[in-house]
């Protein structure tokens, strides 16, 4: 890299200003001058293959590819003023200009003379300084089935390649990795301005790490604008895996790094040869990053109206606060940043003597500034309007009974805990002793009774469970011809047992005892029988009186 570097300054040095030399008068035919041109050292296209689009701060490159003789150099605004002319020695390299925020928008022309045959060319590249703030509207907010969907439309522009990320309140610059086998562990990259930092686990083997960072230029070809991913910075190679190391690498930039958006790719060699990660970020100031591994969702925007979809499980911090809009503008990249005009928070529902999650119930919710709830994972989840926010949720238990409980959500994104009294009555249906499958149960004596209650069964064994608020109930099972109830008493986080016979059967001795007889009878009738035909068959062979 270093003897690149020296290169390019050795060419560079090779552009002086030429206002002390007289130019040989142009012809009158304007050709594709022998030139290339780009936004680095790097980048350098032919001139004739596209107009490359520039921003403010870009810096713009010229190469000769006239190998024998010098060319002259002149660059006119689009008002019409022009720098100081320029001499560029054979396949000399120039930054002619860097645009500034106060150059005029538009196209920009590069003039050249060959030297030795005065035949003059011209170029033309375009300075665009967009204006065009895209933020999408917003539309609803819905949640079901353990997620937050949020709904956006996207007023008509004329930006293009649009992407929309969620993000929570844990925008990070950090990405991690899993590094191969043979070596082991996460790898962790930060990027901070021009910096790259490098945190490396103990490794089972030696292994060296370097970053590059691309960007997307555009050339305008006249029917359409074309995209080049383009080398924008890259850091040295770091060698590691001696132990926890944490080292920082420098960015070389190889291009001006606008704000927008950059691949990152992170190259891992090891015992086991190359290894590529790939994450995208936002260079959202001059020293600040985001990385989009952080996204609850990242997509690409085609249409007039777009969803966002986010898991609500993942904890509090990851619930979506803002939407992240990169998008391009007259071939430039560009983002906005959005606060989601609506927040989340939860109630946390839990049995308040063992503070386990509860079973066995439903859960709705109600109050004023609730735009959307929904109900899993033992709490409510809830997109809220203002705050604080009251909530009141209603518990059915087991569909037996219910009761209402008030929650206070103070702030936005937050997680509330409601802690309720509930206990387990473990009924248990037998049938002399025995455990009764399918014996049908019904409560019929208890606190706030619901007179629609659903049929329960017992199990296989003989067992259901159910989960109510404390209190007396009576339980009736029927089943084996027979319909018996028993009481119980509830308590907070206890367990009370009720055992119910729902039918009788014989001792097993007595059962024996009858197996016995039918065995004893069956042998006497076969005796019997016997001994009767024998006489038969005697009688029958006596001679006639």
């Amino acid at each position: 890299m270093r003897d690149r570097l020296l290169l390019l300054v050795a060419l560079t040095l090779l552009a002086v200003p030429a206002a002390a030399f007289s130019q040989p008068a142009a012809s009158t035919s304007v050709p594709p001058p022998p030139i290339g041109i780009g936004f680095g050292p790097l980048s350098i296209i032919p001139a004739s293959v596209g107009t490359p689009v520039f921003a403010p701060g870009d810096s713009l490159w010229v190469q000769s590819n006239d190998s024998s003789s010098v060319l002259f150099l002149s660059l006119r605004a689009p008002n019409g003023t022009s720098t100081p002319n320029y001499y560029l020695e054979p396949g000399g390299l120039i930054s002619l200009h860097t645009f500034g925020s106060g150059d005029q928008a538009g196209g920009w022309t590069i003039s050249t003379t060959i030297a030795t045959t005065g035949e003059t060319g011209n170029a033309t590249v375009t300075l665009a300084k967009p204006t065009l703030a895209l933020v999408p509207a917003f539309a609803n907010a819905t949640l079901s089935d353990n997620s937050l969907s949020l709904g956006y439309t996207v007023p008509s522009t004329a930006a293009y390649n649009i992407q929309a990320c969620t993000m929570g309140s844990g925008a990070t610059d950090r990405t991690d990795y899993q590094l191969p086998g043979d070596i082991g562990g996460t790898l962790e990259v930060s990027v901070s301005g021009n910096t790259v930092s490098v945190n490396t686990p103990p490794a089972l083997s030696q292994f060296s790490v370097w970053v590059e960072l691309y960007a997307l230029r555009t050339y305008d070809e006249g029917s359409a604008m074309v995209s080049a991913s383009t080398l924008a910075a890259q850091t040295q190679v770091l060698s590691a895996g001696s132990g926890q190391e944490s080292q920082n690498a420098s960015l070389t930039d190889e291009l001006h790094l606008r704000v927008g958006r950059y691949d990152m790719r992170t190259f891992v060699r090891g015992p086991s040869g190359l290894t590529s990660y790939d994450t995208q970020l936002v260079h959202t100031s001059q020293a600040s990053w985001v990385s989009l591994e952080g996204c609850t969702q990242l997509s690409a925007v085609t249409g007039g109206s777009f969803s966002m979809v986010s898991n609500m499980d993942g904890g509090n911090s990851t619930w979506p606060r803002f939407l992240y809009t990169m998008y391009d503008d007259g071939g430039v990249g560009n983002f906005t940043i959005s606060k989601v005009p609506v927040s989340e928070a939860r109630v946390d529902v839990r049995s308040a003597a063992q503070g386990r999650r509860l079973v066995g119930t439903t859960m709705t919710a109600s109050g004023t500034g609730i735009s959307s709830w929904d109900s899993f994972d033992s709490g409510i989840y809830i997109v809220g309007t203002k705050f604080p926010l009251n909530v009141t949720v209603r518990i059915d238990f087991e569909g037996v009974t219910s009761e209402e409980f008030s929650a206070l959500i103070a702030s936005p994104f937050a997680s509330v805990p409601l802690l309720v009294q509930v206990g387990t009555l473990d009924v248990l249906t037998t049938t002399g002793g025995r455990p009764a499958a399918n014996a049908t149960l019904d409560v019929t004596a208890g606190p706030l009774l619901d007179p629609n209650q659903p049929v329960y069964k017992t199990g296989e064994a003989g067992t259901f469970i159910y989960n109510l608020p404390p209190g007396d109930y009576t339980v009736s099972a029927s089943g084996s011809g027979r319909t018996a109830s028993a009481t119980g008493l509830v308590v907070s986080g206890g367990a009370t047992n009720l055992s119910i016979e729902v039918g009788t059967q014989p001792p097993p001795y007595l059962l024996y005892l009858t197996a016995v007889v039918l065995v004893v009878a069956v042998g006497l009738n076969v005796v019997f029988w016997r001994s009767y035909l024998e006489r038969k068959d005697v009688f029958n062979r006596l001679p006639p009186s």
